[in-house]
């Protein structure tokens, strides 16, 4: 792109098909904003991964290079996301405004021609769009993974555009070996947070409708999914982990007993990503929840056998936080923790974990990061980067101060009130650098400038 110009980022919308799966509700506001970037100057419009849900496809078991295409357009025509369609295609016609898109880890289907060809078609731009996935931004070295996305430069500004998730081990998509894999016909390797995804929140969506929307990632979200659905989570921990009951069990029992010998919860280990050790994760679960269980049950032999109960059994009476205590009450109370640290419904210079974990050796000469993922909206100074976060199009859940039985008994009664953040990164690149705004949207689509980076 020329060094002036206008740039618009949006990440994290989750269009998704029909069905009980699909989050998204703002297709009024979202096409309403695309409408209104039609009529600016030439602009280039960059989806930045997570667009488009393929995860919360109905009895979805992975990536099927076959059955992507039609998965795929099955999501453009559902009619929560055909609105939305029709306003990136009006865009789209307008002489002087481009389109890129970049896969994330819920649509890495956008890596493969057949999906990328139905995309191109729906919104009239057939062999024009700009895919940034094809060649990674830096190489793999040093130990240190590939960056794909889009750059910018004007100035003295360089800005990258990710999606985000190379940051995040758990939830990170190989963009080469994706493509290498279907192209050879072979099983298609997805990350163990897409597993978490289709294997066990997919069916907890159904009748926890508000469990995707306020989980934390990997492993915390662990926390939540053993409160939930103990013996699916096991099954899931045992399968890709190699983690069974027994070992949580003894791991619960030398911190109950000896005290908290593995330090700080957030194991190094996990934060890295080095979650090959079933030792790393089993110590992080076990830590994170041992405060709690030892406050509810301080005799540490009876604690460790409502563990055990609980991990075999889940709870023995119907109800939420309010109706049953002990090893439930801990392991919940131990995740809403790791929500409120989360930080997600926050926004404005805060960290997260991309820019947290942004390696600034392979970052060079970029003075600005825009990223997607985490779902947090961000905007401002992040040492010698500015940072610049989309936020999501997703409903996100502010967990109340104070008492949350009432709360979490609303949520499972299915009253359910959270709202989207609706939020999305501009760029203006001149003679002087690449200016970045966080905007928001309201119900019409109208933005406003929240923040500056």
């Amino acid at each position: 792109m020329p060094s002036t110009g206008r740039v618009v980022v949006l990440s994290d919308v989750h269009l998704a098909a029909e069905g009980p799966l699909a989050a998204f509700r703002d297709d009024v506001a979202l096409a309403g904003y695309l409408r209104r970037q039609r009529e600016q100057p030439p602009t280039e419009l960059v989806l930045a991964g997570d667009v488009f849900d393929v995860l919360a496809t109905p009895e979805y078991a992975g990536l099927d290079p076959g059955r992507s295409p039609t998965r795929f357009n099955a999501i453009l025509q559902s009619p929560r996301v055909r609105p939305v369609v029709d306003a990136l295609r009006a865009f789209s016609e307008r002489p002087g405004h481009e389109v890129t898109v970049l896969a994330g880890n819920h649509d890495p289907e956008l890596l493969l021609p057949g999906v990328r060809e139905v995309f191109e078609r729906a919104i009239g731009r057939p062999g024009t769009v700009g895919w940034a996935d094809d060649a990674p931004l830096v190489g793999a070295r040093d130990g240190h993974r590939p960056i794909w996305g889009r750059r910018f430069a004007a100035g003295p500004d360089v800005a990258w555009v990710v999606h985000g998730d190379r940051w995040d081990p758990h939830n990170f998509v190989d963009r080469a070996r994706t493509q290498a894999q279907a192209a050879a016909g072979r099983r298609v390797d997805l990350p163990v947070g897409s597993h978490v995804v289709f294997e066990v929140l997919s069916t907890l969506q159904q009748t926890h409708a508000w469990v995707y929307e306020l989980k934390p990632e990997v492993p915390a979200v662990f926390l939540l999914l053993l409160y939930l659905d103990p013996a699916r989570t096991l099954q899931f921990l045992a399968k890709h982990f190699g983690i069974n009951a027994a070992l949580l069990r003894g791991f619960l029992q030398g911190v109950l007993r000896d005290g908290p010998a593995f330090g700080d919860p957030i194991d190094r280990g996990i934060a890295e990503g080095q979650t090959g050790s079933a030792e790393a994760l089993a110590r992080w679960i076990v830590t994170s929840a041992a405060p709690e269980l030892r406050a509810s049950t301080p005799d540490p032999a009876r604690a460790i056998a409502a563990w055990s109960a609980w991990c075999e059994h889940g709870p023995t009476q119907p109800g939420t936080l309010a109706a049953h205590g002990g090893v439930g009450r801990a392991i919940l109370r131990a995740w809403l923790r790791t929500v409120r640290g989360a930080g997600r419904e926050e926004h404005l210079g805060l960290g997260d974990d991309v820019i947290d974990r942004f390696d600034a050796d392979m970052a060079g000469d970029v003075t600005l990061l825009v990223a997607g993922h985490t779902h947090g909206p961000r905007c401002g100074p992040h040492g010698r980067v500015r940072y610049a976060n989309t936020g999501t199009w997703l409903p996100i859940a502010r967990v109340p101060e104070g008492d949350v039985e009432p709360w979490i008994d609303e949520l499972e009664a299915g009253r359910w009130t959270a709202t989207s953040p609706r939020t999305a990164v501009e760029l203006e690149l001149g003679p002087t650098g690449i200016r970045g705004s966080l905007l928001q949207c309201d119900d019409a689509g109208r933005a406003e400038a929240i923040g500056n980076a």
